[in-house]
């Protein structure tokens, strides 16, 4: 990243559906974690919700996981973890539902 430190931990979050994983995409794939998938990957979670499709994450697990990271790490999680900057990605709500359909 232009203008970064290689140590700087950037969180990029926000609501699902709001695109975090599409604009993470964009960057060069070493320097993104997709959490989600390390907390699936890892079953770093308590509990999964089979309507939902999805898992209550076991944020204590998670951080003993990824220790001390740098880069940028892409989840509506991220904002739980200490970042040198986090970046909030927001959609309007019409679109946003739109998406999660």
């Amino acid at each position: 990243m232009t203008g970064g430190s290689p140590t700087e931990r950037i969180a990029v979050t926000g609501t699902p559906g709001t695109g975090k994983t599409a604009a993470t995409n964009q960057l060069d794939e070493t320097a993104v974690t997709h959490l989600n998938d390390v907390i699936r990957d890892h079953d770093l979670y308590t509990d999964r919700d089979a309507d939902r499709d999805s898992v209550v994450t076991d944020l204590d697990a998670v951080r003993d996981h990824i220790g001390e990271w740098t880069g940028v790490l892409e989840s509506h999680l991220a904002h739980h973890f200490e970042a040198d900057r986090v970046v909030v990605l927001r959609c309007e709500p019409t679109v946003l539902e739109d998406r999660l359909e």
